[in-house]
Parts: C-alpha cells; structure tokens; sequence
C-alpha cells in the first residue's frame, strides 16, 4: 500500500465539504466579443458542453475545481505576457465594457483544444465574462506542429 504524501502548505487546496459550491452566473457577459448563446446554441455540442461542466461545478468547491483543472486561473501577475488591467497582451479582444473593475483575476474552463468559457471569480461564483470559441481570448502558438 503507497503512503499518502502531501507537501507542506497544500492543506488549503482540498477545501472542506461545507465550503460553498461553485455557482455560474451571467451578470457581466460581453456578446460584442467572443460569441453568443444564439451562437454556441448553433453547435449544440458546445452549450451542452457548458450545461454539463456546470452540473459538475455545482457539486466542487471553489478549492476542488482548481484542483481538478476544471476552473484554470491566468497568470495576470506575469506582466510580459498580460496589460495594465491584466487582459492578455496578445488578446484579439478589448477589455469588456460590461465590467467597471479593471484588476478581475481571469480564469478559464476549458471545454476542449480551443474552446473556453473566460470569467472571474466572485467567492464561490464563477462570472461568465466570454464564451470563446475560437481561442480568441488569449491566443497561443499551437503546441503539437
């Protein structure tokens, strides 16, 4: 039987079962970049991509779902590669009009190789920023060419 090693100061990361539950919320979305419900309800597989991360979010602490990379948080300290008001530098997008916080520590779910849901977290509430399916957000160089 393997012994179970934890390094010191990962104590945080589980979280406790009484911690809130991660929720979806939709207060600051920005349509005029990135895509629409209408749009990704066009691809069917995508909104039931996002239903369906969702209903396992709804189960997951905040601690647990950065755990288990369902919700990836952007290095925004990294000022080589983010602005001022931490949008990417290398980002097709403006920073949105729908949010008067100009410091929001983005994080992402990915939905596959480059589709992601952009937001914030606000305590245990996830705010749907973008729906991003073209990886427009924060475009990188293909890693596999």
């Amino acid at each position: 039987m393997s012994k179970y090693k934890r390094k010191q100061g990962d104590w945080d990361k589980k979280g406790s079962k009484d911690d809130p539950k991660v929720l979806i919320g939709f207060a600051y979305i920005d349509v005029t970049q990135g895509q629409s419900f209408r749009k990704w309800n066009e691809n069917s597989e995508l909104l039931l991509k996002l239903i369906e991360i969702t209903h396992t979010l709804n189960k997951l602490t905040y601690s647990q779902a950065i755990t288990q990379s369902i919700i990836e948080e952007y290095d925004v300290n990294d000022k080589t590669k983010f602005t001022v008001n931490n949008m990417p530098c290398s980002s097709k997008w403006k920073y949105p009009k729908t949010l008067s916080n100009n410091n929001v520590k983005w994080c992402k779910i990915r939905l596959g190789s480059t589709r992601r849901v952009i937001g914030f977290m606000e305590k245990n509430l996830f705010q749907v920023v973008f729906l991003d399916k073209d990886h427009e957000f924060y475009p990188t160089e293909p890693h596999n060419t």
